[in-house]
């Protein structure tokens, strides 16, 4: 949440500051398991045409590796909101926020099933901000009503969602476009994110009961940025993300290109080992959130997460090898655990360490340097792609950010420690 300039946040709604507001416990499965569907929505329509790209690609008149700058387009959007939203949520309501975030990601969905390089851009950046948006109202809403021992394991739940959408576009989009055409997932996703945002007005009035109209509108540009840059834990966290994002990004961007192209699987088959990556990101965010509470160290979940990622993504570049087949469907599981397994407890630790009543703004500049490493990872590997021309091979270079997110990990403790030493 950020506060209008010149003061602090005021007690919402007559409650008291301090005071965590309450809610029955029906009432809160339904708050986490909404928040989640949407999300889960939103990744959905942002993966659906890596999913299908051999086919879109040929619709779109471009070479398959070239679907990765899609996915940058749509990173860049999600800058564009982390970095000028700041003080939506408090100004127009988190819920409210999430709504329009959901309309744009329908309105871009539908933009992108028109197979023109003219659509592309302005339909890749509306899913991008649109899907900004969700992150950070999303936290703000649950911030207010989680208890503080559950944040990690709620906000993995909550994150869930973006594996799932990935293992449902992964599974469902290659069999729709096969099937019906690569337009009609697309659509179906359109569909689905206005549906979700009109469903969301009936829970608004409780869930947005904090909200001041007279919150300024546009939000400095740098001042979530700062709030991160200027706090060594955070800032060693982002950095963190950071990389652990470039093995995500490039694995839901690339792996069916990878399959299909590289080892000549078909669409549907590929589609297949995509969704049990996908599904190994939703196991892996619930496990990691699970550790990160048991153990009450975030970061040292996090830290052997990254561990992990490095052995994943070198076993990815020896598949020429001749992995035999379950072992694939086991290594890509692992792979999604990892690279797709550490967003909740990253977000519940930038929420547990942010200022006081400063999560909105907090959560939205760490995800800003996450997604600057989003815009620039397909980039690099689309690069490196058309140098070396295997998919496999370039895999290996994503071990460079995974090691380089463990050292911050494990800097970021012993800061941690320091800090709790002197205190």
């Amino acid at each position: 949440m950020s506060a209008p300039p010149g003061g602090n946040r005021a007690p919402a709604s007559g409650t008291t500051a301090g005071i965590r507001p309450t809610m029955r416990r029906r009432q809160f499965l339904t708050l986490v398991a909404i928040l989640t569907a949407a999300h889960t929505i939103g990744t959905i329509a942002v993966l659906t045409l890596a999913a299908i790209a051999p086919l879109a690609a040929k619709a779109y008149g471009m070479p398959v590796y070239t679907i990765g700058y899609q996915a940058s387009l749509v990173s860049l959007g999600i800058i564009i909101a982390l970095v000028f939203g700041g003080n939506l949520s408090l100004r127009w309501g988190a819920t409210r926020v999430n709504q329009a975030g959901l309309l744009l990601v329908g309105l871009g969905a539908a933009g992108l099933s028109i197979p023109s390089l003219m659509t592309i851009v302005p339909a890749s950046a509306a899913i991008g901000i649109g899907y900004g948006a969700m992150t950070p109202s999303a936290s703000h809403i649950l911030t207010r009503f989680t208890p503080a021992h559950r944040r990690n394991v709620v906000f993995s739940f909550k994150q869930s969602g973006v594996p799932l959408g990935g293992a449902i576009a992964a599974l469902a989009m290659p069999a729709i476009a096969v099937s019906a055409g690569w337009q009609w997932g697309l659509w179906l996703v359109s569909f689905a994110a206005l549906a979700m945002a009109l469903a969301f007005e009936r829970w608004r009035p409780h869930w947005d009961d904090d909200r001041e109209p007279a919150t300024p509108l546009a939000a400095s540009p740098l001042r979530a940025v700062a709030i991160i840059w200027q706090r060594r834990r955070l800032r060693l966290l982002a950095f963190a993300g950071a990389g652990i994002v470039a093995s995500q990004v490039c694995m839901q961007s690339y792996t069916i290109a990878m399959l299909v192209e590289e080892f000549t699987l078909p669409l549907v088959e590929a589609g297949w080992i995509l969704t049990v990556a996908q599904a190994g990101g939703v196991c892996g965010r619930l496990f990691w959130g699970w550790y990160a509470d048991i153990r009450r160290d975030a970061l040292l979940a996090l830290a052997l997460l990254a561990a992990t990622l490095v052995f994943a993504t070198l076993g990815v570049g020896t598949l020429a090898l001749g992995w035999p087949r379950p072992l694939v469907y086991v290594l890509f599981f692992v792979l999604g655990a990892t690279a797709s397994g550490w967003n909740g407890a990253f977000l519940g630790e930038v929420a547990r360490v942010a200022p006081p009543g400063q999560v909105s703004p907090a959560t939205g500049g760490a995800l800003f340097f996450v997604n600057v490493s989003s815009v620039a990872a397909p980039i690099v590997f689309a690069t490196a792609f058309s140098l070396l021309d295997r998919y496999s091979t370039v895999f290996v270079l994503l071990v460079i950010p995974a090691i380089a997110a463990l050292v911050c990990l494990r800097r970021a403790r012993q800061t941690a420690a320091s800090v709790a030493h002197h205190h």
